[in-house]
């Protein structure tokens, strides 16, 4: 219960490290922050999936890979406003796919998560149901995702559909005015 605080010196949080964190059955979930400077590279797979975590933004500007499942059905609270930094290459598999959650606006700085050629599952830095969860809720939960053109062109339809949900309405973060489409 309580704060889980990621101190600055910390370089990456392991597959599974705080899973059902927070899952108790108390009414309060565990308030999840990241120190000023933080030097956060990775969050691993299921890192937080299945706990009750509120998370504090922003992110960390120095984190890197987002693994699969990292956030999944673990955010409580309706965080607004999420922002990956620039310097991310990978948002995993249902990474934060969760039904309902967000509001607000979703901005992608990262110019790093074009699609790359397909393998195995994967559509490319983007990860299927990545900020959605297409099966309980086909909509995208966003009022606005902000992103790259080049992030945007490199995929299809289809992959802004498994990776963002439908609906979405997709704005270029270089003029934040002008609307992107397939």
């Amino acid at each position: 219960t309580g704060r889980l605080h990621i101190p600055a010196s910390v370089e990456s949080i392991g597959r599974l490290a705080f899973r059902n964190a927070g899952n108790s059955g108390g009414p309060t979930p565990i308030v999840l922050e990241f120190a000023p400077n933080s030097q956060l590279k990775s969050i691993g797979d299921q890192a937080f999936q299945g706990g009750a975590i509120k998370l504090v933004l922003p992110l960390p500007r120095s984190l890197l890979t987002i693994g699969d499942n990292a956030f999944h059905t673990a955010l409580r609270g309706r965080p607004t406003n999420l922002t990956i930094p620039e310097n991310v290459t990978q948002v995993g598999t249902f990474a934060f796919g969760t039904t309902g959650v967000f509001s607000g606006t979703l901005t992608i700085e990262s110019p790093h998560l074009v699609r790359t050629p397909a393998t195995g599952a994967k559509t490319g830095r983007l990860g299927d149901s990545a900020f959605s969860e297409l099966a309980a809720n086909p909509n995208n939960p966003f009022s606005t995702i902000f992103l790259p053109r080049a992030v945007f062109d490199s995929y299809t339809q289809a992959d802004l559909n498994a990776i963002f949900g439908t609906g979405g309405r997709y704005v270029d973060l270089a003029d934040r005015t002008t609307e992107l489409t397939p």
